[in-house]
């Protein structure tokens, strides 16, 4: 069975709504994301890529687990949540926990990134912190905003 290239991202076919009072939200394009993805250091490209090519939640993909993702059926199974600092063993609603399928393109770079990490392990997150001191996912409160700028800064969108 083969898989799709990722020539479409769960956002680009999302019909967004934004509250009131908010700027109009712009979806990236495919091309868009990969040129992001390709831009931004390696795990943080990996969320990215995760996040565009799925649709989970940023919670849900910084509590994933190498034990989450079930390479023989090319998919990744949603156990918990990164929020606040700490790891709730439950998603957000009962529809999160539905094993979500991975395209060609995110399953080369979540294999590429298990085949260089040093935390491998089943129970090891797969965006795991650097810091041996921390075992937690990489994207903490310390690291979303300048992330966040990070991306905009490198795509060109400005603020």
């Amino acid at each position: 069975m083969q898989r799709p290239i990722c020539t479409e991202f769960v956002f680009a076919s999302s019909d967004l709504r934004c509250p009131q009072g908010h700027p109009r939200i712009r979806l990236l394009t495919p091309e868009e994301v990969f040129s992001l993805v390709a831009r931004l250091p390696s795990p943080v490209n990996i969320a990215v890529l995760l996040v565009a090519a799925t649709g989970v939640r940023i919670s849900e993909c910084l509590g994933l687990r190498w034990g989450h993702v079930l390479w023989r059926e090319n998919k990744i199974s949603i156990e918990q949540v990164f929020r606040r600092g700490e790891i709730l063993n439950r998603t957000k609603t009962k529809a999160s926990k539905a094993p979500v399928p991975m395209c060609e393109s995110l399953e080369a770079n979540i294999l590429e990134l298990y085949q260089q990490t040093e935390y491998g392990k089943d129970d090891n997150f797969v965006l795991a912190s650097r810091d041996p001191e921390r075992q937690t996912a990489i994207v903490g409160a310390e690291h979303e905003r300048p992330v966040r700028q990070t991306s905009r800064n490198r795509l060109g969108t400005g603020k």
